[in-house]
């Protein structure tokens, strides 16, 4: 259509004027016999920012090309507007296209990506795409958050984050997936490099060919489950300890000599706890100690008298107190 821009005393366009249209701007805009005829004459209101733009290309002789919202159509426009030379002050053209459905698809779209990303930060979920033939990967924003530390868009560069036990696993399945040969389904840990603790995490990706059928990207997401590991190990740490003493009240119930009892508990506690000597000694206070022959496995036993200055002195006056000590490094 053809317009003419109307400014009040401030030079503030506030109307215009339908000079000419032709059927598609009837059809888009819905107006009927608006030739001559202003928008207030027509019954039809625009919002102050389209006279701004009117004005401004009228009085600049720039073009502008823009995308608004008309609220009283319910639609939205891609505009391009530009001043008619020779036609007149303040005379512009303006071609409208409707972009209603492009721009509804855009905010679905978007309401999606947010509602996923708000579901992904809640699940502790980032999303991750490889692209087969250069084997880079893009992951989400949020991959940080999730993990606690970055991973390189190369992945072989990320291998040695994988904890040595799972690595063999990871790269088989990987590998396997990239060539569409099995999903990749699997639990294994990072290892932070900030904290070198365990990051437990599901991942699951699946393989997108093209039109040839070649592999061309494995989209997938990972979880962060390592809450969920640490409550099974412990829940099953727990039922281990819970049947240890089970079992250990069951062998001891018949036995009526301390001596024996006394042997028979230390070989059932070092079978359950896998270790290498377990032993049951008195200390007296000058700190000599009567140590027991208890249960050995591929160690000499120690039975026999020691004093605990041997070892450290001040551990008299610490088992005196009825800690549990522990100590990383002891002669065996």
């Amino acid at each position: 259509c053809t317009i003419e821009v109307f400014f009040d005393e401030q030079e503030k366009a506030v109307e215009c004027r339908y000079l000419d249209i032709n059927p598609a701007f009837e059809r888009h805009v819905e107006l009927r016999d608006a030739v001559g005829k202003t928008t207030q004459e027509l019954g039809f209101s625009l919002e102050p920012y389209w006279y701004e733009i009117y004005g401004s290309v009228a009085k600049t002789g720039v073009p502008l090309r823009f995308e608004n919202y008309a609220s009283e159509l319910d639609r939205w426009f891609e505009v391009y507007a530009f001043r008619v030379e020779g036609a007149g002050e303040n005379i512009i053209a303006v071609l409208f296209k409707n972009i209603t459905a492009r721009v509804q698809t855009d905010m679905r779209l978007r309401e999606s990506e947010e509602r996923l990303r708000l579901a992904t930060e809640a699940a502790n979920i980032f999303v991750w795409e490889v692209d087969v033939p250069t084997r880079q990967v893009t992951y989400s924003s949020n991959v940080e958050q999730v993990l606690g530390f970055s991973l390189d868009p190369i992945s072989t560069n990320n291998r040695p984050l994988v904890s040595g036990e799972d690595r063999a696993a990871v790269i088989e399945q990987y590998e396997e997936a990239l060539r569409g040969e099995r999903d990749f389904n699997l639990d294994y840990r990072f290892i932070s490099p900030h904290t070198q603790k365990e990051i437990w995490i599901h991942a699951t990706g699946v393989l997108i060919r093209d039109s040839n059928g070649i592999p061309a990207r494995l989209i997938g997401v990972s979880q962060n489950i390592t809450a969920r590991k640490e409550t099974e190990q412990a829940l099953q740490a727990n039922e281990r300890r819970q049947a240890f003493l089970v079992n250990l009240g069951d062998a001891l119930r018949p036995l009526t000599d301390s001596a024996a009892i006394r042997a028979e508990a230390t070989r059932l506690l070092g079978e359950h706890l896998g270790a290498n000597r377990v032993t049951y000694a008195e200390i007296y206070a000058d700190g000599s100690v009567m140590v027991e022959p208890g249960y050995n496995n591929g160690v000499p036993s120690i039975a026999g008298e020691h004093h605990l200055n041997d070892y450290d002195p001040s551990l008299l006056e610490q088992y005196m107190t009825g800690r549990t000590l522990a100590s990383s490094d002891a002669l065996a």
